[in-house]
């Protein structure tokens, strides 16, 4: 140390290994590189100092080897260079200083030299180039470091760009930020060095270039990779795919001067985290979408790749993309299908663009499973077909924009598309193939403004006429271009309409006249292109307020109407008024009013069939600018109105051609100055053209032209901008036109298009000024005229004109000017000579006069006479005499002339005689004395003063002699020479020199000169030189050197450098190097490392690395890693991890599992799932491993819950939730057990639910907190106002309504409305009854057969109603499903027919108690037997009369008792059935099931029960064996047994006397002998069915028990047939069907077979059946007579009028046969509640005479013809007096006095005498047959009428 050494470090030093403490050179000036070898003195252990020498290069890596080094490690006050070694970390045991300072190291400082964590010391200041930050592990380990004088905090290879001064290369730069100005360039790629930005935002920069593949290592952006609006352009790179972090904002658009091409990268779909705002829009790129984008698997809203050029079909995966608001891909050249797989967009909201590509077939129907899209579907201006998929209808609440147009769609509008309820702007679907009509349910979307689009189409049929009852709508431009034909009048009624009807080009053939209510119109009214064939309404009149748009041109005549005046209302109107094609009749006059019009006022095409005249009121349009159109009108000799030249600002053309006008042409035209033309062609016009016509366009035509000098220097020339057009069309074509052309015409210079006068009967020549038509373009015409002479070389201008120029059929003469000829080559239709037959024959013209033209003669000139020109002298004697050699003469200035000539000037020569000047030497020469020659002055000198020659001084030099001085010696050059120097050489390199040197200067090492240098120049860093170098040397990799070096510095380890270094370059993070080294190394995995490193490190536990890692990662959630792991392991299944850099996993917990490897964190086990030990890979699932009733919530750990259709109870089971409990969600306890209304149960403790009598009454739901058991079943479950269990019992002030429950007594008028109309009724009818007993009875007797066939009917089909009503409630009470309406309705309105007298009356609010069902019992079973014994005492206590009977008291109670039995043994039967109902915790209540407010253990139910029990055997039982009894003591009458034939038994029954005096035989009387006791199976069958059913407890006991019996029965009356009438017979049969279908119905709905609809539709067949069952009771089906609404008015006093007809009767041996009277007894004549009874009584007892009626026939046989018909009009002869007799007789016996007077007085008793059967007058003895023959005998022989 400290010795003055130079020279390198020997290598051999490094076979020192024994050396064990230090190595120290410092302070010596040794140079070059630090050998490697000295990495092989491992033994050293206190230092190696190497500093303050002049040491170069990289610090050997090798060094690092020294791993016992304790002490020192000097190498400050250097050269060394390149990245600090990394190896220099592992001299761990380094615990005092280490020095690298004052060197020039360069890059990072490498985080390995954070292990020296016992250094006490570390000195790197002065390095300068030293960057990136201080490594935390060095700010954390070592005790004091120093880094001054470095480019600390700066990213390593920055090198900065002054357009963005932010950007400064800091290592703390986040945000890459530059936006909104014009920083041009392209973008640096040092920004890829920026790693630790998060946003990199480029915008609206003017950046140009490419995008940097650079920028691929910006990978910690997650914000936003912003390039937009540059102009950038070619591809993308792929290093982009690199951004995975990036989450939000992609924008690559650029502006519009550049873009970007190419194909989208693969690579781009690693961006797996993005989630909006992907701007890829705008562009130019080319090849398909790549699939891989499908990736973007959290990519959520604005994806935009519109506006490219993509080829190819939309990838599927697009559909994996969670995009639920903006997917833009219109624009971009997509093909093929819409993938289906866009239907997977399930939560797409808005913004799906998809229009203006080339995508077909038909609309994916998946689309339709966006269903909670809104607004801005955009599929239009593609080529999809087929239908519109009806699935579309799902966007329930799409809003805004539904874009379908411009595709190939066919079929009908969907009419789900009315399903867009919230619909107000923009449905489009123009410009399709869609057919059929408009759908209604369109109608439904609330369109703000206007309607959805239809336009362009095939719709047909009628506008819907709903849409007249829209009130939002403001416009109405829906319908153009379809197929419709009609339109609803209702659309008058969208009084808001005010812009846009438009029915154009349609199939309509008539406006409505309520169009015209539409009075807030002001704009746009079209039905042009309609085949219209009505008037125009007059009501359109009414759109006061229309300015624009008024269009009703039509495709069919209109009829011979005018157009209706009031359109002249129209007044606002300003442009686009049009009636074309129509038939008008005549133009009003009123139109004149329409002064506001400026442009397009249109009746072309119509026909004015009455028209005389155009009205001039349409001058008044004085505002009318352009389009006024009077062309192909049908007219009839009307003139062209002069007002029209008012229109003088017209500056389109006025089109009056193909109109029939005749007359003059108006010269007031001419003031239409303004005109582009005027178009007159195809009329019957004559007379002469106006001059004024020149005038017309005259202002276009001085827009065009200029006036002022032209080139022909005056008139007119082109001035022509394009925006100029002139006059464009000017035609009087095919008109009666005399007289000449006029020149005026000629004023139109600026026509354009065309000119034609041909076809009218013009003469004279053609105008020389239509020359000025150079700007005609298209057609000239003056064909068939008589135009004469020549043809204007003028013409010849018009070299714009193209298609025709015709002059044929004149009179033109003479030779076609050459310049009008040379336009037939540009011409395409060119005619002149054709009907031009002088052409090429002189015109006649007069000759010229000759001129004469005289000119002056010119004046005489006086000359000198002697002149001595220059060069020359005047000599006396010789004259002018030449100068000789030497001199000259200059004579320019005249006379005088010299006499000598003058000696040349110094430094000038002259080697000819005779010259007027001298010569100047050549440069460096001096002129002889004599100045005949010039003499050279040598090398090295130069002219002084043109004088001498002079030599060159020092510095100078002249290769040859220059004129007044020598050249100096620039730098860079010398001379060599002090004085006379001849050349200036250029310095050699390795030289150099400054001006006016003699010799070159030597470069000083560390410097170079090229030849000819004026100094020497530094060499560059990187580069050295010795002395005199001509040029430096470029360092060796693994060297650098600064500026001005001598030598190169070897690069310590952790640096590198490539040849021609300057600096070092410090290892990136991730890789190392060892001393000297050229290229730096990556880091294995497993290992990292900082910059400049010498070695890698390994990574701790918990963290990995890749290959080249900066620093070693954090395992991430879900994974962990040993010590040097180069990947980080997952968490194995059922393991979880929720920390990062962890070194293990943890289990999972019971409830929670991981299925795979990498859980951050375990998943809880699903709803139904569980597992219940740790670390489980899967959930269990509780419905396969505990059973099908079980569930759980999220995370358990057990199956703890019950699905919904189950409950859980005390014991955790799951049990099947009893009918009536809300199935609800899952986890139902027995505690928490929900009821539905309608059922209840007793506590919370027990499962058991029951269906409550009155559902009304139960409210269903769950217990109240803290509830008593039965106590808060009541207040939880029931009503207000209804108490008791089941809620079956209403408190006090409350009716138990069958049907509402409990309501309150004072609301319940109603309820005794029902029972006070039947007792009314009642008593009304019995008063009637009593009142009108005699003649009722003789109606009665009249129609006896009619009134047993009815009421055998009435009483079968009341029995099977009786008996489906208590089916129907037994059904309802035992839990069956309620019967649905109608027939269920139907029931309840004739529900009166049970009888049952509790229903119906509220007794609850009579009782001051509740009315329970032992107060129904005994009011049910006590009043009839009290009405019976009332009844009977009455009977048995009143006085008979003499042959008078008494009242069958007992036989009216068992037939009253046939109506009301079921209701009472049902109630009996009722009351014996006790029910266990369970209370859970609180044991068992016993309760009778028909009303639960009865408690089975309490006497008065005990009561009950002993009570019921009687009214068993007198009601239930006694019924129908009394009713046996009763029968049986004649059952040997009714059922004769000696009768041969069951009709013999009938007709003996009907003459026993014995029967007809027991009343009780009615009930065997009606059926047939054999079954005289059906009456008695009837009665049981109806127990049966109504009381003994009581007796099941289930549905199921139930149904079979009433299914068996209704078969049964069914079967019985079909093969008994009881009734004696056939048709009653089949008509008891059917009901019997009736009740068992009923039955079977109610068997359908309780086990869930029918659908709603079937289970109405069969409701409906049952009502249909009852009521057709009434309306047949009263159809007549024997041929008797039918009934006489007369009898019935006689009856009760209404006389009938009528004229009675006189009858001669028919005689039999002088004897007349009359008819006998009816027997009529008491018994029989009483008024008979039983209709069937009363007919066999009445039927029977027909045949029974007593003695009077006997006797008078014997007297009638004794005495013919002793009885005349005098006594009574109509009697035939016959005594009337013995008819009247006959019946007083009878009637009497019955109604003691009822006289003959009554008889004679009642019209119908005496047509009942006249027409009684005549079998009556047959003998109580007569046989059947012997009654039949009289009858028959009576019934030949004619009668009476009455």
């Amino acid at each position: 140390a400290n010795s003055g050494y130079t020279g390198t470090i020997p290598t051999e030093f490094g076979l020192l290994t024994d050396l064990t403490q230090s190595l120290l050179l410092n302070g010596n000036s040794l140079t070059g590189t630090v050998p490697t070898e000295l990495g092989n003195l491992l033994e050293m252990s206190s230092g190696l100092k190497l500093s303050s020498n002049k040491l170069t290069g990289r610090v050997a890596t090798e060094l690092g080897q020294l791993e016992k080094m304790v002490y020192s490690f000097d190498f400050g006050q250097n050269s060394f260079t390149g990245p600090i070694p990394t190896e220099i970390g592992g001299l761990e045991k380094m615990s005092y200083y280490l020095y690298l300072n004052q060197n020039s190291f360069t890059g990072p400082i490498p985080t390995e030299l954070g292990k020296l964590n016992q250094l006490t010391s570390l000195s790197l200041q002065s390095n300068y180039h030293l960057c990136d930050d201080v490594p935390t592990e060095i700010a954390n380990s070592v005790t004091s470091y120093t880094t001054s004088g470095n480019s600390i905090g700066t990213v390593c290879g920055w090198q900065g760009d002054a357009r963005f001064p932010t950007l400064d290369g800091s290592t703390a730069t986040t945000d890459i930020y530059v936006g909104y100005g014009q920083y041009t360039g392209t973008i640096p790629t040092e920004f890829g060095l920026l790693t630790k930005a998060t946003r990199c935002w480029l915008y609206y920069a003017a950046l140009t270039g490419t995008v940097p593949s650079e920028l691929g290592q910006l990978t910690k952006v997650s914000t936003s990779f912003n390039l937009y609006y540059n102009q950038l352009s070619k591809s993308i790179p792929t290093e982009l795919g690199k951004l995975t972090q990036l989450t939000v904002t992609l924008y690559l658009m650029q502006s519009y001067q550049a873009t970007l091409t190419g194909t989208l990268p693969t690579e781009l779909g690693q961006l797996a985290n993005m989630k909006s705002y992907a701007y890829l829009q705008g562009c130019k790129f080319t090849g398909t979408i790549p699939s891989e984008l499908g990736n973007w698997a959290k990519m959520q809203s604005y994806m935009y790749m519109s506006s490219n050029s993509f080829s190819g079909t939309l990838p599927t995966e697009i559909g994996k993309m969670p995009v639920a608001t903006g997917l833009y891909l219109h624009y971009s050249s997509i093909s093929g299908p819409i993938p289906t797989e866009l239907g997977q967009l399930s939560k797409m909201t808005s913004n799906f663009y998809l229009y203006n590509n080339k995508f077909s077939s038909a609309i994916p129907s998946e689309l339709g499973l966006m269903t909670g899209f809104t607004s801005g579907m955009f599929l239009s201006q593609n080529t999809l077909s087929s239908t519109i998929p009806t699935q579309i209808g799902s966007f329930s609440n799409m809003y805004y924009n539904l874009q379908l147009s411009q595709n190939k769609l066919s079929s009908t509008i969907p009419t789900q598309i009315g399903s867009f309820s919230n619909m107000y702007y923009s449905l489009n679907l123009c410009c399709q193939a869609l057919s059929g009509t408009i759908p209604t349910e369109m109608v439904q979307l609330q369109f703000s403004y206007g309607w959805a689009n239809l336009n362009s189409n095939k719709l047909s049929g009628s506008v819907p006429t709903e849409l007249g009852m829209v009130d939002y709508m403001y416009s109405l431009d829906a319908f153009q271009s379809n197929e419709l034909t009609v339109i609803p009048t209702e659309l008058g009624q969208l009084n808001k309409i005010s812009y846009n009807v438009n029915f154009k080009s349609n199939q309509i053939r008539s406006i409505p006249s309520e169009m015209g209510r539409l009075s807030q119109m002001y704009a746009n009214f079209y039905f042009d292109s309609n085949p219209i064939s009505s008037p125009i309404p007059s009501e359109l009149g009414q759109f006061t307020k229309i300015y624009n748009n008024f269009k009703i041109g039509l495709d069919a005549p209109i009829g011979n109407s005018s157009a209706p005046t009031e359109l002249g209302q129209l007044v606002n109107m300003v442009q686009n008024f049009e009636l074309t094609s129509n038939m008008l009749g005549s133009i009003p006059t009123e139109l004149g009013n329409l002064v506001k019009m400026v442009s397009n006022f249109d009746l072309e095409g119509s026909m004015l069939t009455v028209a005389t005249s155009i009205p001039s009121e349409l001058g008044n349009m004085l505002q009318m600018y352009s389009g006024f159109y009077l062309s192909d009108l049908t007219l009839s000799n009307c003139t062209i109105p002069s007002e029209l030249g008012k229109l003088d600002k017209l500056s389109t053309g006025l089109q009056l051609e193909y109109s029939s006008f005749t007359g003059t042409i108006p010269s007031e035209l001419g003031r239409l100055t303004d005109a582009s033309g005027i178009d007159c062609s195809a009329n019957s016009l004559s007379g002469s053209l106006p001059t004024q016509l020149g005038t017309v366009g005259r202002q276009q035509s001085i827009d065009l032209f200029t006036e002022g000098d032209g080139d022909d220097g005056g008139g007119y020339y082109y001035s022509g901008s394009s925006g100029s057009y002139g006059i464009f069309d000017f035609s009087f074509t095919s008109n009666s036109l005399t007289g000449s052309i006029p020149t005026e015409l000629g004023l139109m210079s600026g026509i354009r298009s065309g000119f034609s006068l041909a076809a009218n009967a013009l003469t004279g020549t053609i105008p020389s000024e239509f020359g000025g038509f150079c700007r005609l373009e298209e057609d000239f015409f003056l064909t068939s005229n008589s135009l004469s002479l020549t043809i204007p070389t003028e013409m010849g201008n018009m070299l714009e004109l193209s298609k025709y120029f015709s002059l044929t059929t004149n009179n033109f003469c003479s030779d076609v000017p050459t310049e009008v000829q040379a336009l037939s080559d540009g011409v395409l239709n060119w005619g002149i000579t054709t009907g031009n037959a002088e052409i090429g024959t002189p015109c006649y013209s007069p000759s010229p006069q000759p001129t004469v033209s005289t000119l002056p003669s010119p004046q005489p000139t006086i000359l000198p006479t002697v002149t001595c020109y220059s060069g020359t002298y005047l000599d006396a004697t010789t004259g002018c005499t030449p100068c000789g050699i030497g001199r000259y003469a200059n004579n320019s200035a005249g006379p005088p002339f010299p006499t000598a000539c003058t000696l040349c000037p110094v430094g000038r020569y002259n080697i000819k005689t005779g010259q007027e000047q001298c010569d100047s030497c050549a440069i460096g020469k001096v002129s002889s004395d004599d100045r005949s020659s010039c003499q050279d002055c040598p090398a090295g000198t130069f002219v002084l003063n043109d004088e001498s020659c002079e030599t060159c001084p020092e510095g100078t030099y002249s290769p040859q002699a220059l004129n007044g001085a020598c050249l100096d010696c620039t730098a860079g050059f010398s001379t060599g020479t002090a004085n006379g120097a001849t050349t200036c050489s250029a310095c050699d390199g390795g030289t150099f020199s400054e001006d006016l040197a003699v010799n070159c200067s030597t470069c000083p090492s560390g410097t170079y000169s090229g030849g000819s240098s004026s100094s020497c120049t530094s060499c560059d860093a990187g580069k050295y030189s010795g002395a005199k170098a001509s040029s430096c040397e470029s360092c060796a990799g693994g060297t650098y050197s600064v500026a001005s070096s001598h030598n190169c510095s070897v690069c310590s380890g952790g640096e590198y450098s490539n040849a021609g270094a300057a600096v070092c370059v410090a290892c990136d993070s991730g890789t190392y190097s060892g001393a000297a080294s050229s290229a730096c190394t990556k880091c294995d995995g497993g290992t990292w490392s900082n910059t400049s490193a010498v070695f890698c490190a390994d990574c701790v536990a918990g963290r990995y690395s890749n290959s080249g890692a900066e620093k070693c990662v954090e395992c991430s959630e879900g994974y962990y890693s040993a010590a040097g792991a180069s990947f980080c392991t997952g968490c194995a299944a059922g393991l979880y991890q929720s920390q990062a850099g962890q070194s293990s996993c943890e289990s999972c917990q019971p409830g929670k599992y991981t299925k795979s490897t990498g859980y951050h964190e375990c998943e809880l086990c699903g709803e139904g799932y569980f597992t219940d030990s740790v670390a489980t890979i899967t959930c269990v699932k509780c419905s396969t491993e505990v059973g099908v009733e079980y569930t759980s919530e999220r995370g358990s750990a057990s199956c703890g819950l019950c699905q919904k259709e189950y409950f859980m109870d005390s014991d955790g089971v799951c049990e099947t939730k009893p009918t009536g409990v809300v199935i609800g969600s899952k986890g139902t306890t027995l505690r928490n057990m929900e009821l539905e209304a309608g059922y209840f149960r007793f506590s919370s403790s027990t499962a058991e639910v029951h269906h409550c009598l009155y559902t009304q009454n139960c409210d269903g739901g769950s217990f109240e907190p803290n509830a008593t058991e039965l106590e808060g079943a009541v207040s939880s479950l029931c009503r207000t106002g209804s108490v008791g269990p089941v809620c079956s019992a209403c408190a006090q002030g409350y009716y138990n309504h069958e049907e509402l429950g409990c309501i309150v007594c004072e609301d319940i008028t109603n309820a005794w409305l029902g029972p006070m109309i039947v007792m009314f009724s009642v008593l009304v009818a019995a008063g009637l009854a009593f009142t009108f007993k005699r003649r009722l009875m003789i109606i009665q007797k009249r129609y006896e057969e009619q009134f047993l066939e009815y009421g055998q009917r009435a009483t079968a089909c009341f029995v099977a109603m009786q008996i489906i009503l208590i089916l129907n409630t037994t059904h309802r009470d035992v839990g069956g499903t309620a019967v649905p309406r109608p027939y269920g309705a139907f029931m309840d309105l004739v529900s009166f027919i049970t009888l049952d007298l509790v229903k119906f009356v509220p007794f609850d609010c009579i009782y001051q108690t509740s009315f329970d069902q032992f107060d129904a019992l005994l009011l049910e079973t006590l009043v009839p037997l009290g009405a019976f014994v009332l009844a009977a005492v009455a009977v048995y206590a009143m006085p008979l009369r003499a042959g008078q009977k008494r009242f069958p008291v007992c036989a009216t109670f068992v037939q009253l008792l046939f109506y009301v039995l079921p209701v009472i043994a049902r109630r009996v039967c009722e009351s014996f059935r006790c029910g266990a109902f369970d209370a859970g915790d609180d044991g068992t209540y016993f309760f009778l099931v028909a009303d639960t407010a009865v408690d089975c253990t309490s006497t008065r139910y005990w009561y009950m029960f002993i009570y019921a029990s009687c009214m068993v055997l007198l009601y239930v039982i006694g019924a129908p064996l009394g009713l046996l009894v009763m029968l049986g003591k004649h059952h040997h009458r009714l059922n004769p047994r000696d009768a041969a034939t069951e009709e013999e038994a009938i007709e003996a029954r009907k003459l026993d006397q014995v029967l007809a005096d027991d009343p009780i035989t009615e009930f065997a009387m009606t059926f047939r002998p054999g079954v005289w006791f059906w009456e008695v199976y009837n009665m049981v069958r109806r127990l049966t069915m109504t009381c003994a059913v009581v007796l099941c407890r289930t549905l199921a006991q139930t149904t079979l028990f009433v299914v068996f019996t209704g078969i049964v029965s069914t079967v019985i009356q079909r093969e008994a047939r009881p009734f004696i009438n056939s048709v009653t017979n089949g008509f008891a049969y059917l009901l019997c069907w009736q009740c068992l279908l009923f039955i079977l119905y109610c068997l359908l709905l309780d086990a869930r077979m029918t659908s709603d609809d079937e289970a109405v539709a069969l409701s409906a067949t049952l009502m249909i059946a009852n009521i057709i069952f009434i309306m047949v009771i009263f159809v007549p089906f024997d041929k008797g007579e039918a009934i006489n609404a007369d009898d019935f008015r006689r009856a009760f006093g209404f006389h009938a009028h009528h004229a009675h007809g006189h009858h001669t009767g028919d005689h039999h041996g002088g004897v007349r046969r009359r008819r006998s009277a009816l027997a009529f007894d008491g018994v029989e004549m009483r008024f008979n509640p039983m209709w069937a009874a009363a007919g066999s009584q009445s039927q029977s007892q027909s045949h029974s005479v007593d003695d009077r009626g006997e006797a008078a026939a014997e007297e009638g046989r004794a005495q013919p013809g002793s009885v005349t018909g005098a006594s009574h009009p109509g009697s035939d002869g016959m005594d009337s007096s013995v008819e009247y007799d006959s019946i007083y007789s009878q009637v009497e016996q019955a109604s003691p006095g009822f006289g003959p007077a009554t008889v004679t007085q009642n019209p119908l008793l005496l047509s009942l005498a006249v027409k009684a059967p005549a079998k009556a007058t047959a003998t109580a003895t007569a046989t059947p047959k012997a009654s039949a023959g009289a009858g028959a005998g009576a019934g030949g022989g004619g009668g009476l009428s009455a």
